[in-house]
């Protein structure tokens, strides 16, 4: 599997979000081709890896929530 570089802009920075979306395209690539050459095909590794990415902005949010949550219960 690739390595992946780590971030060298700062969190605020705008580009950040392409920084990182460079920074995981081989690795990305290499695990849909992966994918396809165990049998799948295209279509189904786009979707399995939307529904997977998908997911795991929900889980953010969820985790940034109950975060949320926490921090205001210990101000009481």
């Amino acid at each position: 599997m690739h390595d992946i570089k780590p971030p060298s802009i700062v969190e605020q920075h705008l580009d950040r979000d392409l920084e990182c979306q460079a920074a995981l395209s081989d690795a990305f690539a290499e695990l849909a081709d992966r994918a396809v050459a165990a049998g799948w095909s295209d279509q189904e590794v786009a979707a399995a890896l939307t529904a997977l990415a998908d997911n795991r902005v929900l889980e953010a949010a969820q985790i940034a929530d109950a975060n949320a949550i926490l921090a205001g219960l210990k101000v009481r």
